[in-house]
């Protein structure tokens, strides 16, 4: 044991020397370069006291708080405190019962120092409260906590006046100032309370994000205000405004507006400070992708007429070389020295000490369970034990973290496994609302190496390696080069050959979350609690080293053919095969030519093919192809500009509105004039003063539909675009010029990568739908529209070839004789979904054919109503017991006959109304629609006794369902007997050889009415509104006849009950018809 344990200490200190000096040095420079912390640290608010500066920044949903920075020299800082180690213990902050703070927690700090004393003021967005905490001794505590009344003031700032008196200025668009009591620990009753700045906007340009972020500092007598505004069409901007009084007036100008040399984004939002020398600088920060958003130090003078003026936002100007202590390897030895936080005490003794002292680079996502976690249980590891079962990473308690950093940055660990549970989780995860994971996962008694990505709404599993012992080495490598956002995931049995596992994670900054990329050590349960790892060491490092080998594939075919777009590092692939297609033939050849590839071809389509590659015993790469067959809608942009009811424009907002210019080879559709114009609001009011392109849509399938839009964009200030369903906002795609460049090209907003942000893929129920575009940036051009239910990352065909979409089809004999009756059969075709009930309209020739009668093409198919009531029409309503689907289904059976005198002409009968019921919620779509065209011959005198056979065999089958009674559903006694005449009078004529063509027909009508007549007499249940929609419809029938068959003994009978609309305790054809005859009216 002693062996092992040294063994293990030396591999660790081996991974340190590897990585170590974690700083980044320049040796041929004399001063530091920004960004000085290339990783999450937002809201910046800094202070010097004496020799040394303290920084306070928001971490939000991480425990413990509010870290507190401390810096000799402005550009190296180390973390030496937080503020508390948690606010609150309710469901939301403990992630019970669905809830979280994600995004949330505290807000924009602001630190002051007055009178020996720290404060530390901010607003808690989770529990709608403002604190102010304050301290002598900043670094060791105790702190004091209080509560402002007034709920959350809004990126407060705090001023301490040379009158002796405290504000507090605060706002968003609107800048206000509240006046504290002299100690600053309330609200001063009856103090100041006033806006001060109106439009603190205005400086920077109207529309966007409106001014807020404020500090205020009072310099020479005058009172200054910083805050960020983000104009439309620009960039983040630092403002400044300045007054000779607290509550003004105030005058503003930009103080600053640029970006730097890595990166366009506006470096704005912070405040100043003053260093011993007299120098000035600005603590700004600046939006860098998914690491988060990353702090400047930007020197500053101050013009002759007293504005702070703002220089290179690339050098600092301090001679200094940048070390990142604010990050930290880990052998996870126990330290002596504590975190002097705030402590909130629970009654569940979650919070209690536990006696583990964690190094302060670490903060836990959301409250830890303390009772869970121990540096103590076993010296130098770290113990994560299983508390509760969860989901999954997202609401997993006692989730370990700390930043990642650019411009490359890695984190491996080494764990031990051996006591997890079944259903149990572990390992290392790049974490964000889309985050991805490599770790352990247990299945009854068997371990694996997974690899997964996932959100809030779904994970997927892109790799599973067998694991047969209990050590394990885990590694997350991050790229964020560029903006390259991009995650690599790793496992080794040795700790020296490493191999990657599972596909490449596109790491993306997402408003949820509202926090850059985080290392996270997890162990979380999804069976049983009480399983627990130990992390012996977790090590940090700051080049990307991949794998050992080189186990990826040069050549990855379908079919013979190069699959579009293959990346050797890509590993899950899309593609769209024709409907009836058998799935095609992978191939594979790796790129060394000692690693073993195992090919799984897909079985059908849709189906998923995987290669597996190997090498030495490790499965290091898996590659998908996933095949399907795509639903789809396309449109030509331009046809809005025709304002159809199948499309069209609404709308004008400052003059800007949706034309009709050129396209890439027909027109398209500008929203213009190009003037730098942006609506950036996305509620109902903003949107209906917008500008808005409409399209009704015909949705073949339910389905989750991606957009695609062929697009010209003039430059990023026209890049962007609102997206909708049914007039209802759904996102806002932004980036569209990193695709397009000035040209058509084609570009999926849904799911566009690092380049074009925001957008989701849409969840449309099959139907009649309209897709909405509003106008957000001017100068955007939309030629063509696609969605489509593929994942292929190819650009979309056009045109395209059109998916047919449900049929209702009809077929007839070609030539029928004088007098004769025939049959028309109705067939739905292309049938994707089930569909439970149809109300189907034929149009015929009524000079030329009349209606006879209808019936489903099985016993499974049941006409339960129709209307005859207009000339040359008929209605038909069915339901299908079980519910019908496929490529061509046969459903109705319907007879007509040749009008008596016609003869040698040709007749059409055509569907005009194909309504079904598909799915039993009652969801109706709407088919296409056939028909069927018959000649009729020359006259030949026979008499023609098929229509008098079928109304026998119609209502004898009507008279042996028929039951005797007054309950709904049933039938009076009298009205079955004078049926049951009329059928034997209808016989008789059938029967009798010399019967005349006259009698024939007259028999065929006498028997019908007979029928109607009975019909009419059945016991008429109560309301058929099952969907309580206010109408009857198909959508009613849909949702009785998918309980079609239940009675009061089956399980589900207290939903099905509702369907029993003659309450005779069970669903059968009698409440059928009754709903039938409420759609008929």
């Amino acid at each position: 044991m002693l062996t092992r344990r040294i063994a293990l200490i030396l591999l660790a200190f081996a991974f340190m020397l590897s990585y170590l000096p974690v700083g980044t040095t320049y040796a041929e420079e004399t001063t530091a370069k920004n960004p000085i912390l290339w990783a999450d640290v937002p809201d910046v608010s800094v202070i010097r006291v004496n020799d040394a500066y303290y920084m306070t920044s928001t971490t939000m949903h991480m425990n413990p708080g509010v870290p507190v920075m401390k810096s000799k020299d402005l550009v190296n800082w180390e973390i030496v405190n937080y503020v508390y180690d948690i606010l609150a213990d309710g469901d939301k902050q403990t992630m019970s019962n669905g809830q979280n703070i994600y995004g949330q927690g505290s807000w924009a700090s602001s630190i002051r120092y007055h009178d020996g004393k720290f404060y530390v003021v901010f607003a808690s967005n989770d529990i709608g409260k403002t604190f102010i905490f304050q301290t002598a001794d900043i670094e060791n505590g105790p702190w004091e906590k209080h509560e402002l009344a007034g709920g959350v003031y809004h990126d407060m700032s705090l001023l301490f006046d040379d009158d002796g008196r405290v504000y507090m200025v605060y706002g968003n668009g609107t800048i206000k100032v509240i006046e504290l009591t002299a100690d600053a620990t309330a609200i001063k009753p009856g103090g100041m309370n006033k806006t001060i700045i109106q439009n603190a906007s205005a400086p920077g340009g109207s529309g966007g994000l409106g001014a807020e972020g404020s500090h205020i500092y009072k310099i020479n007598g005058k009172y200054y205000i910083f805050n960020i505004s983000w104009p439309a069409g620009g960039i983040r901007t630092e403002l400044v405004h300045r007054a000779d009084r607290i509550d003004g007036n105030y005058e503003g100008k930009v103080a600053l507006r640029s970006g730097s040399n890595s990166n366009g984004a506006g470096v704005a939002q912070g405040g100043i400070v003053q260093t011993p020398d007299g120098k000035w600088y600005g603590m700004l920060f600046q939006d860098y992708g998914s690491v988060g958003r990353i702090p400047y130090i930007v020197p500053m003078t101050w013009s002759e007429d007293g504005w702070p003026v703002f220089g290179d936002v690339n050098d600092t100007g301090i001679p200094a070389e940048l070390s990142k202590s604010w990050v930290s390897s880990d052998n996870f030895d126990q330290r002596e020295e504590k975190i002097h936080a705030y402590h909130t005490v629970t009654a569940s003794g979650e919070n209690d000490d536990n006696g583990s002292n964690l190094a302060p680079v670490w903060q836990w996502n959301h409250n830890p369970d303390n009772r869970y976690w121990s540096l103590t249980d076993r010296p130098g590891y770290l113990r994560l034990t299983t508390g509760r079962t969860s989901s999954g990473i997202l609401d997993a308690r006692n989730t370990l973290t700390q930043r990642t950093f650019g411009p490359e940055s890695t984190g491996t660990i080494s764990i031990d496994v051996s006591q997890m549970k079944d259903g149990d989780y572990a390992g290392i995860a790049a974490f964000q609302a889309n985050y991805g994971f490599v770790g352990v996962k247990m299945s009854g008694t068997a371990k694996s190496i997974v690899m997964a990505q996932g959100s809030a709404s779904s994970v997927t599993e892109a790799a599973n390696v067998p694991l047969s012992q209990d050590i394990v080495y885990l590694r997350v490598e991050n790229d964020f080069k560029n903006r390259t956002d991009k995650a690599y995931f790793y496992y080794s049995l040795d700790g020296r050959r490493w191999a990657s596992i599972g596909s490449t994670l596109q790491m993306s900054y997402t408003l949820p979350h509202f926090m850059g990329y985080r290392f996270a050590l997890f162990n979380y349960a999804t069976k049983t609690t009480g399983g627990y790892v130990d992390f012996d060491h977790f090590v940090i490092g700051e080049q990307l080293e991949g794998s050992n080998f080189d186990t990826n594939l040069k050549q990855l075919q379908v079919g013979g053919v190069q699959v579009s777009g293959f990346s050797p590092s890509i590993y899950s692939y899309a593609i769209d095969v024709p409907a009836g297609s058998a799935p095609p033939q992978v191939t594979a050849v790796p790129n060394d030519p000692d690693a073993s590839v195992t090919i799984t071809q897909a079985a059908g389509v849709p189906g998923k093919a995987e290669v597996e590659v190997s090498r030495e015993g490790l499965q290091t790469s898996v590659y998908t192809i996933q095949f399907d067959t795509p639903s789809m809608v396309a449109i030509e942009a331009e046809t809005a500009a025709e304002n159809t009811e199948n499309a069209y424009v609404s709308g004008t907002i400052n003059g800007h509105t949706w034309s009709l210019v050129d396209g890439q080879s027909t027109k398209a559709m500008l929203f213009g004039p190009d003037t730098g114009f942006a609506m950036s609001g996305t509620d109902a009011a903003t949107l209906a003063s917008g500008s808005k392109l409409g399209y009704r849509i015909n949705v073949p399938a339910a389905g989750t539909y991606k957009v695609w839009i062929l697009a010209k964009s003039v430059d990023y200030n026209s890049d962007s675009i609102h997206v909708g369903l049914d007039n209802q906002y759904k996102f806002t795609a932004n980036g569209i010029e990193g695709v397009s460049g000035g040209q058509f090209k084609w570009v999926n907003l849904s799911s566009g990568g690092a380049a074009v942000v925001g957008g989701a893929a849409l969840t449309i129920p099959a139907g009649v739908h309209e897709l909405n575009f509003w106008g957000r940036e001017d100068g955007l051009i939309i030629d063509r529209i696609y969605l489509t239910t593929s994942n292929s990352a190819a650009d979309p065909i056009w045109p395209p070839v059109q998916e047919q979409g449900p049929t209702a089809s009809l077929s007839a004999a070609a030539s029928v004789k004088p007098g004769a009756s025939f049959a028309v059969s109705v067939k739905l075709d292309h049938m994707i979904q089930n569909v439970y009930a149809e109300d189907i309209t034929l149009s015929y020739d009524a000079d030329k054919f009349e209606y006879v009668s209808a019936a489903g093409a099985n016993d499974n198919i049941q006409v339960v109503g129709e209307d005859t009531k207009t000339a040359g029409q008929v209605r038909l309503i069915a339901a299908n017991i079980g519910s019908v689907s496929g490529a061509s289904t046969p459903v109705l059976n319907v007879t007509f006959k040749v009008k008596d005198g016609v003869h040698d002409t040709t007749g059409t009968i055509a569907a005009t109304q194909a309504l079904l019921g598909v799915t039993a919620a009652g969801t109706e779509i709407e088919a296409a629609l056939g028909s069927a065209s018959i000649a009729v011959s020359s006259v030949e005198v026979v008499v023609d006794k098929t229509a008098l056979n079928d109304a026998i065999t119609n209502a004898q089958i009507l008279y042996d369902a028929a039951v005797v009674g007054m309950q709904p559903g049933q039938y009076p006694q009298a009205a079955r007997d004078a049926l049951e005449a009329a059928i034997a009078a209808a016989k008789a004529v059938k029967d009798k050889a010399n019967a005349t063509q006259s009698e024939v027909d007259n028999a065929v009508t006498v028997l019908i009415q007979a029928a109607d007549t009975f019909k009419a007499a059945v016991v008429k249940p109560a309301s058929a509104d099952l969907n309580q929609d206010g109408r009857y419809s198909v959508g009613d029938l849909a949702m009785v006849a998918s309980h079609y068959g239940k009675d009061s003994g089956s399980a589900d009978w207290a939903t099905a009950k509702a369907a029993d609309m003659n309450n005779d305790g069970k669903i059968d054809i009698v409440d059928l018809a009754y709903v039938a005859t409420k759609i008929l009216g």
